[in-house]
């Protein structure tokens, strides 16, 4: 089971960085990639998830 997918962003994956809201502001990363990881960090600790699990 998956609990989401990120959009592939090379400069990124190159650097190993975590983006944040400036990376996106200086187009460094797209903002479809910063709501993705939003998105899946509020999962990693939402109990109601991994009770489905």
């Amino acid at each position: 089971m998956t609990l989401g997918d990120t959009p592939m962003e090379p400069v990124l994956q190159w650097r190993e960085q975590i983006i944040s809201a400036s990376d996106v502001s200086s187009n460094i990363a797209n903002a479809e990639t910063l709501a993705a990881f939003q998105e899946l960090a509020g999962k990693l600790v939402d109990d109601v998830v991994w009770e489905r699990l």
